[in-house]
């Protein structure tokens, strides 16, 4: 359960539910979303899948994509040892098959399949009107099929249990899911493992991803193409 009382930065004030995994069990640590967590005053709790409920300390949100990470007191869970559920960036490809593991609509342990199917598309506008925050300088993975609301934060994990992708959004009218590529997750993991803020910079710019085709309309030259190794054939 998430709960933000009151408006602040790009969210307003809300409560919901959403989807967190554990990435490490002995120092009790959750990956979600970075609109899971809010970037303002806010307090959760999450419910593991023998009921049992703990109250989470937000630890670090990343200023930039959409994930962050929560921190539990391991030793608050009776009869329950959480395995933790392993970063693997490296497995995603185009054509894998993958589960959506959540809790979507509220309903504990939901399951959704489907494929990855593009591994470049620039990062979607994920939501409303009052909440304006929207990931950029990365790419997002898509996949068909639609995991309903509550599964933001759910792992997509491959057939050997790995996460390969953290849901973020998804949209419902075209049946799409879209996933924040763990790159960078894997990198900040290492840093609040160790108790640290991840250490990280910005370019004070917004990058799109465009074909070449756009990029010759608006002045690519074949020859400057040539030079950065884009094949124009």
């Amino acid at each position: 359960m998430c709960t933000s009382p009151i408006a602040f930065d790009t969210r307003k004030s809300y409560t919901g539910t959403a989807t967190g995994f554990v990435v490490d069990a002995e120092n009790g640590i959750i990956l979600s979303n970075r609109h899971v967590m809010s970037a303002g005053p806010s307090f959760h709790k999450a419910t593991f899948f023998n009921n049992q409920e703990v109250f989470l300390q937000p630890f670090y949100y990343d200023p930039e994509h959409d994930f962050a990470f929560f921190r539990y007191n391991p030793a608050e869970l009776k009869g329950v040892t959480p395995r933790a559920i392993r970063l693997a960036p490296e497995k995603a490809r185009s054509g894998l098959e993958i589960r959506v593991v959540g809790f979507a609509a509220k309903e504990k342990m939901t399951v959704h399949q489907g494929e990855l199917s593009q591994l470049d598309r620039n990062a979607p506008a994920c939501y409303d009107d009052d909440d304006t925050y929207s990931d950029f300088n990365t790419f997002y993975y898509q996949a068909s099929g639609i995991s309903g609301s509550g599964s933001s934060g759910s792992p997509v994990v491959d057939i050997a249990g790995d996460a390969v992708a953290l849901k973020c959004s998804a949209n419902a009218s075209a049946s799409l899911n879209f996933f924040l590529p763990l790159q960078r997750v894997k990198y900040a993991l290492e840093y609040v493992r160790q108790g640290k803020v991840p250490p990280r910079g910005t370019l004070q710019a917004v990058f799109s991803h465009q074909p070449h085709v756009k990029a010759e309309r608006l002045g690519l030259t074949a020859e400057l193409a040539a030079s950065e190794g884009i094949d124009t054939e």
